[in-house]
């Protein structure tokens, strides 16, 4: 499920406003001890398969059953995990059969092919490539590995140097100091399911590039595809960043009690003031403070939203994207997480909840400049057509890039 239903409402003062489904979710079964049957070497401990190479953790949840007798089919949420690195990967796999338990093989196999062979294989293999980037004034070295196509329909040619020759700059550029980076590549021929996912953030720009390249690449071809890149960056130019996903999520909830004390159409000084004291670090303070309402913002708003994000910090200036800075895709997750938590809660705190999102929408920028059009008499429609937004946020004099 995704933060919010895009449906239009009376908000109570701007035409874009928050909708949150809160309705419970099912029981989950374990499948472990079955994808640890798959994979030699391997071991279960406790909920998790440890992988034999990488010794990364593997967690599997079932989600509810689909489909009918005759096409029995099957979908896994999958965290993947490991000490030394900056983040969790995360993904879905889907299986069909002719029987249930033919469904979650097949969703089984799927989880191998597509990210354990990449990662507990292929990864300790020589790279397929070999990335020199700067970011924040240092080089930083990388190693790719592309993962294997896997062609759920369709006859499309399944070669992932292909991707890697469409995408690779501009993942490139999208690189700034993180351990380890996961790229999802999902092409398809269906309606607008085309993605690309950076750390299981959308990039809006490499997503119209795969989706142009599909429409005119496949001569018509139906189909799907899905791959992965995996870089990781060289232990050498590495520079530790002194948050965990765990830190990120408790400053985020902290910054959400905030916009309740502070005024929600803007964002204060004051408000800066409370957030540094909180965290103890000003560029953190300015990250949560202004990131965070564009981020919901992206979310809500059916708009086209370039990936680059130019900063002011006093008299320089930074032109990058999102995707670079340390803290997005933690944010991304810490609210998504705070979502799902808010489910088990009661209706007092899932309405706090849903207040604190409204909160962060109304100080977007996005947000601001959607409403601003719409009540100048453009369509929701008209404004899935212009050109792309490029946001601009002021951090401070003091805010150094991570």
């Amino acid at each position: 499920m995704r933060f919010f239903n895009r449906k239009e409402h009376e908000p109570p003062k701007n035409v874009i406003h928050a909708n949150i489904d809160f309705s419970a979710g099912p029981s989950q079964k374990s499948i472990i001890e079955r994808f640890a049957d798959i994979i030699n070497g391997s071991r279960v401990e406790g909920d998790t398969v440890v992988l034999p190479n990488s010794q990364a953790s593997v967690r599997l949840e079932m989600f509810p059953p689909e489909g009918d007798s005759k096409t029995p089919f099957v979908a896994l949420a999958v965290w993947i995990d490991h000490p030394a690195w900056d983040r969790t990967i995360y993904d879905e796999a889907s299986g069909l059969g002719q029987t249930p338990d033919g469904a979650i093989d097949a969703a089984l196999k799927n989880v191998y092919f597509n990210l354990v062979h990449l990662i507990d294989e292929h990864g300790f293999e020589a790279p397929n490539e070999r990335l020199v980037t700067t970011w924040a004034g240092v080089e930083h070295h990388w190693s790719v590995w592309r993962g294997y196509v896997m062609a759920l329909l369709g006859h499309h040619d399944s070669d992932p140097r292909e991707y890697w020759n469409l995408l690779g700059d501009l993942l490139t550029s999208r690189l700034g100091n993180q351990k380890v980076v996961y790229v999802k590549v999902y092409a398809s021929t269906f309606g607008d399911d085309c993605e690309v996912r950076i750390n299981d953030q959308i990039s809006f720009e490499l997503t119209h590039v795969l989706r142009h390249h599909v429409n005119s690449a496949w001569s018509g071809d139906r189909g799907v595809q899905k791959m992965f890149f995996w870089i990781v960056q060289d232990e050498e130019t590495h520079q530790p960043y002194p948050y965990t996903a765990a830190d990120l999520y408790r400053y985020v909830i902290g910054a959400g009690k905030m916009t309740q004390q502070f005024n929600h159409d803007a964002v204060s000084d004051e408000e800066y003031d409370a957030l540094v004291q909180m965290t103890g670090d000003p560029s953190l303070a300015s990250e949560l403070l202004l990131l965070l309402p564009e981020i919901v913002a992206s979310r809500v708003i059916d708009v086209p939203i370039r990936d680059n994000l130019v900063i002011q910090c006093g008299p320089a200036s930074y032109d990058l994207t999102y995707h670079q800075l340390a803290c997005y895709a933690h944010f991304c997750e810490a609210i998504t997480s705070a979502e799902e938590a808010a489910k088990t809660t009661s209706s007092e705190q899932q309405k706090l909840f849903i207040q604190t999102m409204q909160s962060w929408l109304d100080r977007s920028l996005i947000c601001n400049f959607a409403n601003a059009e719409l009540r100048s008499g453009r369509t929701h429609d008209d404004l899935k057509h212009i050109n792309p937004i490029v946001n601009h946020l002021d951090f401070g004099d003091s805010y150094q890039l991570r």
